[in-house]
């Protein structure tokens, strides 16, 4: 999957922080989304 920013000559240093941050909170979200499923998929296993 690509990653579409605008120009990087348009980014001010703010718009590079709030990017940043809201990659951040994604990578987080993502990390415990795959935690739960490896869980669940887990428990479904033991249960067979």
């Amino acid at each position: 999957m690509d990653i579409l920013l605008p120009n990087e000559a348009d980014l001010s240093y703010q718009d590079l922080l709030v990017i940043r941050s809201a990659l951040q909170i994604h990578s987080q979200q993502t990390q415990e989304a795959l935690f739960k499923t490896n869980h669940l998929i887990k428990s479904n296993e033991e249960e067979k």
